[in-house]
């Protein structure tokens, strides 16, 4: 089971906190596994907690990082 959590474009002083704060209300719908995309330029932050097989791959982004996803499940023909 995954849980994709996270927040756009906040004002708060303690976004790191509160992502992590996401991630341990989390806790009881499974995995102890997590990744975090940050970019505190754009204000952004995004979070997906669940086994280590489909977390190491939940934070998708093109070559260039113009474009970066959290995403549960897999992307068929990436490649294209």
């Amino acid at each position: 089971m995954f849980s994709l959590f996270g927040f756009v474009n906040i004002e708060r002083s303690d976004e790191e906190s509160l992502i992590l704060s996401m991630f341990e209300k989390l806790a009881a719908r499974g995995g102890a596994a997590r990744a975090i995309h940050a970019d505190p330029a754009a204000r952004v932050r995004m979070g997906v907690r669940g086994d280590a097989e489909h977390v190491k791959h939940a934070v998708a982004a093109t070559p260039s990082n113009s474009l970066i996803a959290v995403i549960e499940g897999e992307i068929y023909n990436g490649a294209e």
